[in-house]
């Protein structure tokens, strides 16, 4: 797990969980994550929308790799495997 700053505990911190997963999204699009030296790739996961947000590190930049749905499945290299929408949500569609 990233090591966050202290603002970014203390902002957490006073957030319920759905609202901290809104502000974990913002720092990684605000690019707090990407400084990350060692950090190849994240994903982001909407629940609401059942998206996936895939985002790798490619020489000096970063691309976007998205799905959702009944979308493809992104492949997760730092972790040797594929996640499509489908499975990533799978238990919730057992339960409605």
């Amino acid at each position: 797990m990233p090591r966050r700053s202290a603002s970014a505990r203390r902002a957490l911190g006073r957030l319920g969980a759905a609202r901290a997963v809104e502000a974990l999204a913002f720092l990684a699009q605000d690019g707090a994550y990407r400084k990350l030296a060692d950090l190849q790739e994240y994903s982001l996961v909407d629940v609401d929308r059942r998206r996936l947000e895939l985002y790798r590190r490619e020489a000096e930049h970063w691309i976007l790799l998205e799905s959702e749905g009944d979308g493809p499945a992104l492949p997760l290299q730092s972790v040797g495997m594929s996640l499509s929408p489908a499975q990533a949500f799978e238990d919730l569609d057992e339960e409605a």
